[in-house]
């Protein structure tokens, strides 16, 4: 039991779990997410590094350099409740655009794709507060 504990605490091990949960958001929604690292902390925060989502055109939409999340409230996100808790992002860059001949912004379009037709209440996620460190917002 301490071996896949340990094992499960080693950056590769996390970075690659990462990995593999960003992979299956893009083969299921047909988003494109990368993420460079991830770490789980045994005091009880989830660490993203390089977050880079793309839109329908390959032209960058969001890029965080790091994100700091609640372990705790993440696993309550992922069983359906909506709060995040406390999120810290720095060195955000938020890309929002409406191409020619297109009505819905790229923000739109990608967040589209994450809507559940079979769900009967509203997808949302909030935070209890959002911590903002350099962040450009870019709408053109």
């Amino acid at each position: 039991m301490l071996l896949l504990i340990g094992t499960l605490l080693l950056p590769t091990t996390q970075t690659y779990m990462g990995q593999r949960f960003t992979s299956g958001l893009n083969e299921r929604f047909g988003a494109e997410i990368s993420v460079e690292r991830v770490q789980v902390s045994p005091f009880g925060y989830v660490k993203v590094h390089n977050l880079l989502a793309y839109d329908h055109k390959q032209d960058t939409l969001i890029y965080v350099g790091f994100i700091r999340l609640n372990t705790l409230r993440l696993r309550a996100v992922l069983q359906d409740d909506d709060n995040l808790g406390d999120v810290f992002l720095k060195d955000v860059t938020c890309n929002i655009t409406t191409y020619k001949g297109e009505e819905d912004s790229n923000i739109k379009q990608f967040f589209s794709r994450f809507k559940n037709e079979s769900k009967t209440k509203n997808t949302s996620i909030s935070a209890s507060s959002i911590s903002l460190i350099n962040a450009n917002l870019i709408i053109a």
